[in-house]
């Protein structure tokens, strides 16, 4: 079932340059970073890249002395996650098991599986009550608005 609070989010993610999504991004996972333990010797030189399919965006990252770096031009990723907005906002909400998702193919991997499993498991390992009221708070608007359009 599509959820109506997405359809407005994925048609200003549809027409945003893929640049200007990528780059506020980067600074949120390398702030989620910080708060988490991160084996970055799996990541370092590496591309990766989120596909979002329903709106067609290819966010990719380069990781480079613990950071991660926004793409400036498209590269070829060593590891790509692909999946719906919808099914990226499952995972950060960890609503649904990621496995569950990958299990389910709402969720494809290609490439470096091993960079592709390390990169779900960060993204599985953030604690989003611990997270600073910046990040922790719009998360939990954004959760609330969601379970109200749900029930509506």
């Amino acid at each position: 079932m599509q959820n109506l609070l997405l359809t407005p989010v994925q048609h200003v993610i549809k027409y945003t340059p893929e640049l200007a999504l990528t780059t506020p991004v980067s600074i949120l996972m390398n702030k989620l970073c910080d708060s988490i333990e991160v084996d970055w010797r799996l990541f370092e030189g590496k591309t990766i890249e989120l596909y979002v399919i329903d709106v067609n965006k290819r966010l990719q990252w380069h990781c480079r002395n613990q950071r991660f770096h926004p793409c400036i031009s498209r590269q070829k990723a060593d590891a790509r996650i692909a999946g719906n907005l919808n099914t990226f906002v499952v995972l950060i909400q960890q609503s649904v098991d990621s496995d569950t998702l990958f299990f389910e193919r709402k969720l494809q991997m290609e490439g470096n599986t091993e960079v592709g499993l390390a990169m779900r498991n960060m993204l599985d390992a953030i604690d989003w009550d611990e997270q600073p009221p910046i990040i922790a708070v719009p998360k939990r608007l954004f959760d609330s608005a969601l379970a109200r359009s749900l029930s509506s």
